[in-house]
């Protein structure tokens, strides 16, 4: 009687659908993709499938309704992708429109084949006409060139014995030929072993690669053609499958922007720090979509709401946390202790991340990517939250010099090190060029920012609150 069941777990899994895999007759090796509700032992007493949620982590070969081209491509990232347990899916019997479509689809599907069938049958017909009438014509030149054989090995035959013939046994039609002179007897003779020389090598040219060769030939021809419809399987699969992936990352990557831009517009008020890196993220994915797919107004709109309504409110908001913190001897780490103890971290800690997750996105705007089309929209984002950066980076050095655990006279050292152990143009990263651009930035920003925690100097706050700060500087 439930709406909704949900059974978790690889082991349940296989209780569902039954342990075992469905190979095909032809191939036993490739694995034939019914649909759960096929496989499903989970019934009512209609024998109807209840709906039902699905949710696994592969752990066994047990394999049941995937597109076979996630199937290739789980095969092609990691060969033991059933069963090592870093791959997951999520599978469900709900009822709804997605029934009805996939059956009108397969019904489209099999009308196609039935299409391509009569297609290829009318196909085979036509090759077999131009065979039937290839065979003819061949037959009829071999006809012609063993007629041009044997008559020039009897006009041979005639030249050199007609004197004996017309002698013995009075062949008067020789009589001619027997009056020649030697000269023209030989030059009779020349031509016709000329003529049949030809017609030998006509004759051999192309009838003994068809008698005595075709083995040969067909075993070659049949190797070539493997070999031309092998490699062109293999570039239709890749090209087919870097389709399908691509259009499948790039609806990911949508879903997730979209996700993170909600998420980041739900924590604005109670967690703006958490807010911004939610916001910096949407940001980021919605730049690795495929252009096609997003034109320039939605994603105006896409940027100018996270800006106007989530990130300038955030940045606000943790402003003003940070006044009410005032008095306390750290405002800025203090005003972050909610937003950490709530997430599990320390302040430090998520100080440090949300000045990654900022600068990271800064440089990729203003200087990784200089044929950004898009950077005239991002370059404001950028400002609004340079200032939340800096804040957050004086923060953790003056509570670097209160807990005496870096030099005074480097306490940037310390915080540079750990940026760059998580940054994306930091220790991992493999573009040179732009790691060391990058270090070289953040070190000449670090250093002026410890000028202020040296001088004790708290007016930096208000100074950064502008929401007009970059914290990077052009050279």
């Amino acid at each position: 009687k439930s709406d909704l069941v949900i059974i978790k777990g690889d082991l349940n899994y296989r209780r569902l659908v039954g342990d075992f895999n469905n190979y095909t007759d032809e191939t036993k090796s490739s694995i034939k993709f019914e649909t759960l509700e096929e496989r499903c032992f989970f019934k009512n007493k209609s024998n109807k499938n209840i709906p039902l949620v699905a949710p696994r982590v592969l752990k066994s070969d047990v394999f049941v309704g995937i597109d076979t081209v996630f199937e290739a491509i789980g095969r092609n990232s990691d060969s033991q992708f059933k069963t090592d347990g870093k791959w997951g899916v999520v599978q469900t019997t709900l009822p709804g429109k997605t029934a009805s479509r996939t059956k009108k689809k397969i019904k489209s599907v099999s009308d196609k084949n039935a299409e391509k069938k009569d297609n290829k049958s009318d196909s085979s017909k036509d090759n077999e006409s131009k065979h039937s009438i290839s065979e003819i014509c061949f037959f009829i030149l071999f006809v012609l060139v063993a007629l041009l054989l044997i008559g020039s090995l009897v006009a041979i035959l005639l030249i050199v014995f007609s004197k004996p013939l017309v002698e013995n046994w009075n062949c008067k039609f020789l009589e001619n030929i027997a009056n020649f002179s030697p000269k023209e007897t030989a030059e009779r003779i020349d031509f016709s072993i000329i003529l049949t020389s030809l017609s030998l090598l006509v004759g051999g040219s192309i009838f003994v690669p068809k008698f005595l060769l075709k083995k040969e030939v067909e075993e070659s021809v049949q190797e070539e053609i493997k070999k031309t419809v092998k490699k062109r399987v293999q570039e239709e699969s890749d090209e087919y499958i870097a389709s399908k992936f691509s259009s499948v990352s790039n609806s990911l990557n949508k879903c997730d922007a979209h996700l993170s831009r909600m998420i980041a517009f739900n924590l604005k008020e109670d967690f703006p720090v958490w807010s911004i890196g939610w916001s910096i993220r949407s940001l980021k994915r919605y730049e690795k979509l495929d252009p096609n797919s997003v034109g320039f107004v939605e994603y105006f709109d896409f940027v100018d709401f996270l800006r106007k309504t989530v990130i300038e409110g955030s940045a606000q908001k943790f402003f003003a946390l940070i006044k009410n913190k005032e008095n306390e001897i750290n405002p800025v780490m203090s005003a972050l202790g909610k937003e950490a103890e709530e997430s599990g971290n320390d302040s430090k800690r998520l100080a440090i991340r949300t000045v990654k997750d900022i600068i990271d996105f800064e440089y990729s705007v203003q200087f990784k990517n200089k044929d950004l089309k898009n950077k005239a929209i991002l370059l404001p984002v950028c400002k609004l939250i340079g200032g939340v950066a800096k804040c957050l980076c004086n923060a953790v050095m003056v509570n670097s010099r209160n807990e005496k655990l870096s030099d005074q006279n480097l306490l940037y050292r310390e915080l540079l090190e750990q940026i760059l152990q998580i940054s994306d143009y930091g220790k991992k990263c493999k573009d040179f060029d732009a790691k060391k651009d990058y270090e070289n930035r953040l070190i000449l920003a670090l250093k002026n920012l410890e000028e202020c925690v040296k001088n004790n100097n708290e007016k930096y706050i208000k100074g950064f609150a502008k929401c007009d700060v970059l914290f990077f500087q052009i050279k």
